[in-house]
């Protein structure tokens, strides 16, 4: 069956029948608290919200990461952990992009709509927002990085970077961290760092050796939110 494309002047596909655009389903802000562990500094925050084929971008003003979600039926739950500069609780904005079927309607007039010609559902609605790359790239997990772009940008983690450590601080006590990539924002730059989510002392016999595992690289792609 035919299908329609539309270009830009780069000739780069902006729209195609065969495929859909995410669009923006949801926008929200969550509130950090303690996270309950030893370490008084490290936050959490955890929120379920509806989607289908979601992509979540968060910005924060102190280093985030997603530490892991949970599908449920038509509603994913997030769990996030964050690391202040002090024992304080932040906010943490999200943008939540989904199929277009979904997407959040910003004008009720004026529409322009394109559909996959097999299926129906459609691929574009001009009366919604999409989501924007901005940007791309990877980072070695132990460095710390920033990037500045011309638009508002929040972030999403394709990949978080890990790693285990484990000190022995004396003959009976052991030291156990792990390290993640975390991201955050500071106006239109994103920056990026490994920092300790996870901390607590245990005790484990004088046979113990320093361990490290290291769980590769993390991966960042950087989207456009400005006036979303």
């Amino acid at each position: 069956m035919p299908g329609f494309k539309l270009r830009r002047q780069n000739q780069t596909v902006a729209i195609d029948t065969d495929y859909f655009n995410l669009a923006l389903r949801q926008t929200g802000r969550v509130r950090t608290a303690s996270s309950g562990q030893e370490n008084p500094y490290v936050r959490r925050v955890t929120f379920t919200v509806d989607a289908d084929q979601p992509i979540l971008a968060v910005r924060a003003p102190y280093p985030v990461c997603i530490t892991h979600s949970v599908v449920n039926g038509g509603q994913v739950t997030y769990t996030l952990y964050g690391i202040p500069d002090s024992a304080i609780d932040f906010d943490v904005d999200f943008w939540l992009f989904d199929l277009p079927k979904y997407g959040m309607m910003f004008a009720s007039a004026g529409k322009f709509i394109v559909r996959n010609p097999a299926t129906r559902e459609p691929v574009f609605d001009s009366r919604m927002k999409y989501l924007k790359v901005q940007d791309f790239f990877l980072g070695n997990s132990n460095s710390d990085e920033t990037r500045n772009y011309g638009k508002y940008p929040a972030v999403v983690l394709a990949n978080r970077a890990w790693a285990y450590i484990v000190q022995p601080m004396n003959q009976q006590t052991t030291r156990i961290e792990s390290l993640t990539s975390t991201v955050w924002t500071d106006g239109n730059s994103v920056k990026c760092g490994s920092r300790n989510i996870y901390y607590m002392v245990r005790q484990y016999s004088s046979n113990d050796r320093a361990i490290n595992y290291n769980g590769g690289n993390r991966q960042i792609m950087v989207v456009d939110v400005e006036n979303y």
